[in-house]
């Protein structure tokens, strides 16, 4: 998945290597195997000694069910920590300049509030978003870099480059994002990052509750230990 996304993002110019590898952290004789195998699948395509994606459709097959196999990984984390909020709870990854929401468990309480939600949201508008901003600063840097980036969700969203860049270093000092109100109206949601051997962040888990619910502290406990346990899967998954 990580390959795809990376080779994804950089549309029809060919990659190496060594580029590639840099980009997603892994080494090169992983990026080297992976690609080997996605080329005897047809979905990658070798010029020279640089590769690319060949049919976007066979890509967005492998890619959709190699997010499949993420959301079966971390759904029993994601339901524990479902059991622990008792509100709504997401797995979500970065698509492009977008985070998506690729699983998510709410009470019935909250099925109004998930029907008028999209499902992919600008990076910047939630803590999901900033979770795995903060722990991919290459990205960041081209998504900043926008001319139109700075869009507002609501009233409350932040949309000022420098007091984001200071959102983003506290929350890779502290491990933890949280918004108020700048994804939806009434809601406060926070989300850790869940990171590979390198330290970079390939997906996060969210929780979110009406504001006057929201306690940090009780939030932060449960999302790191799921996270714990999210992590654990997701390297052996990598390796």
């Amino acid at each position: 998945m990580w390959v795809i996304d990376a080779l994804n993002r950089h549309g029809d110019r060919l990659i190496g290597i060594s580029e590639l590898a840099t980009s997603i952290d892994l080494p090169r004789s992983t990026v080297h195997r992976i690609l080997t195998a996605l080329r005897s699948y047809g979905i990658v395509v070798k010029v020279g000694r640089r590769y690319g994606l060949t049919r976007q459709a066979e890509m967005q097959d492998f890619y959709n069910a190699s997010l499949r196999t993420l959301v079966v990984m971390i759904r029993p984390h994601l339901a524990e920590l479902y059991e622990q909020t008792r509100s709504v709870v997401a797995l979500a990854v970065i698509d492009r300049f977008d985070v998506r929401f690729i699983d998510v468990l709410y009470p019935r309480t909250m099925v109004p509030l998930i029907l008028r939600t999209s499902v992919r949201v600008p990076l910047h508008c939630t803590a999901a978003g900033r979770a795995l901003l903060a722990f991919n600063s290459p990205i960041w840097k081209k998504y900043s870099a926008q001319e139109n980036w700075a869009v507002r969700l609501t009233s409350h969203s932040e949309v000022s480059l420098g007091r984001m860049e200071n959102v983003l270093s506290e929350v890779k000092l502290t491990g933890i994002a949280v918004e108020s109100q700048e994804h939806i109206v009434g809601m406060t949601s926070a989300a850790v990052p869940l990171l590979n051997v390198k330290g970079r962040a390939v997906a996060a888990i969210c929780t979110g509750k009406p504001v006057r619910a929201f306690q940090l502290p009780e939030v932060d406990k449960s999302l790191r230990r799921a996270a714990t346990g999210c992590t654990r899967g997701l390297r052996s998954l990598m390796n």
